[in-house]
């Protein structure tokens, strides 16, 4: 895991997605609620580098399953102030079971 986390934070595509599975796999997937604001606060790199990977991972999902203009629509409702309704509005379901069913996807 630890050359994982170093070719993830070089900007690795295939490293990043491959910590993710691990992750997922060894059951240490960030939730998602935790995934907001910076990740500077995070007192170990190895979940930074994880926060940063899944983050990627998780925004590809929702652009691959539901679109580049849905995504666009969630940002724009986004500026509007609370995300969960965003979200709801954007893609039709809550974060958690996006997160969810990305998560089986893995």
């Amino acid at each position: 895991a630890a050359n994982l986390v170093a070719s993830a934070r070089r900007g690795d595509g295939a490293s990043a997605d491959a910590l993710v599975r691990s992750a997922a796999a060894d059951g240490r997937i960030i939730p998602m609620e935790q995934l907001s604001g910076s990740f500077v606060s995070m007192a170990d790199t190895g979940q930074v580098a994880l926060a940063y990977a899944q983050s990627r991972s998780f925004c590809r999902w929702l652009r691959e399953r539901h679109g580049k203009y849905t995504v666009r629509l969630y940002l724009d409702r986004l500026a509007g102030g609370d995300s969960s309704s965003a979200f709801q509005e954007a893609f039709g379901t809550g974060l958690a079971e996006a997160a969810e069913e990305w998560t089986r996807g893995l």
